[in-house]
């Protein structure tokens, strides 16, 4: 997302193309945060994920921001399955 010209928001999608899809690293500028950008943008993403007939779609969050993806329609991984990851 622009505005004049200026970056203020955007995010991410990684996908085998197939079944799945990972979306990260969604964010907008502080000064334009709760101004429905952030959900235009999850919006976006979640209809290219649909066009190309992804079924599964899972995402990182930063702590605190679960209550906006639960608005989206997403819930919280199982504690049973949590995530892991690896940084090298």
């Amino acid at each position: 997302m622009y505005h004049n010209k200026r970056l203020i928001g955007y995010g991410r999608i990684i996908s085998d193309g197939i079944y799945q899809t990972l979306i990260c690293d969604v964010m907008v500028h502080p000064k334009y945060q709760k101004q429905g950008i952030g959900k235009k943008v999850m919006k976006t993403l979640l209809k290219k994920c649909g066009k190309e007939g992804i079924k599964w779609v899972q995402l990182f969050c930063a702590n605190g921001k679960q209550d906006f993806y639960k608005k989206l329609g997403f819930k919280s991984r199982d504690s049973e399955a949590p995530g892991m990851s690896l940084f090298l």
